[in-house]
């Protein structure tokens, strides 16, 4: 599956990529060169990666984006990245404030393709949405992101709570971030019970696990969506 927001930038139709784990709204430089759109040169952002590594923004745009069929735009601020994976990359806090999550998710659609060999993760730069749980009855603040395709697990959180790493070559998966470089999980802990908040509903999670991850537990797009999340459990949403 892939999930997209069709709309206008800078009155051009658009397919855009909704990503609670982007700290800022993204677009590409090509994109930018195509739609001739002029770079404020002053912003010197720096991305963290889950990788670990770093992105450095080239600069930023300011253009009008327009949801399809709405007839209100709104100017929204976008950070250049040269090798962007996606042409335009819709982030967390403006996803929150237009409630594309909630009320209007209707604005997110779902297409099919084939799987990738690579699977998507892009975490980009300090996320401060977090949703709260239990997993394996442990409390825990996730980081829910509807721009990563698997359910993800840092090294140090899995040693941690001794959970059982399987390693082996079918438990492995190659990432991509969104700068476009790539890296291998570690393996997989799997047959983990999570619950959102206080909610006495389970479901039985397979987690990758990746070496650099800035945060404990990362939960995927087909999880949150397919499980209805941000608004059968908004409750247990939240910013720190």
């Amino acid at each position: 599956k892939h999930y997209e927001i069709e709309g206008t930038l800078n009155e051009m139709p658009i397919s855009a990529f909704p990503d609670t784990g982007a700290q800022k709204n993204v677009i590409s430089l090509s994109y930018c060169r195509r739609l001739g759109l002029s770079i404020d040169k002053g912003s010197d952002l720096k991305f963290q990666l889950p990788s670990g590594g770093i992105v450095e923004c080239i600069g930023s745009i300011r253009s009008r984006w327009k949801f399809a069929n709405e007839s209100k735009s709104t100017s929204l601020s976008f950070q250049v990245i040269a090798d962007c994976t996606h042409d335009v990359i819709l982030g967390g806090s403006f996803l929150k404030w237009s409630k594309t999550l909630t009320q209007f998710c209707h604005r997110i659609i779902t297409r099919w393709r084939p799987m990738p060999q690579c699977r998507g993760v892009k975490l980009l730069g300090s996320q401060r949405q977090r949703v709260s749980g239990y997993l394996d009855g442990n409390f825990v603040e996730a980081i829910p992101d509807t721009g990563c395709d698997v359910m993800l697990m840092s090294r140090a959180y899995a040693e941690e709570h001794g959970y059982y790493v399987e390693s082996g070559g079918d438990f492995r998966c190659e990432l991509e971030f969104a700068d476009g470089s790539r890296a291998y999980t570690e393996g997989m802990v799997t047959g983990l019970d999570w619950s959102y908040g206080d909610s006495e509903t389970t479901s039985l999670c397979d987690f990758h696990i990746l070496e650099n991850l800035p945060a404990d537990v990362v939960l995927s797009n087909d999880f949150l969506f397919e499980g209805q999340a941000f608004s059968k459990y908004e409750e247990f949403f939240y910013d720190i």
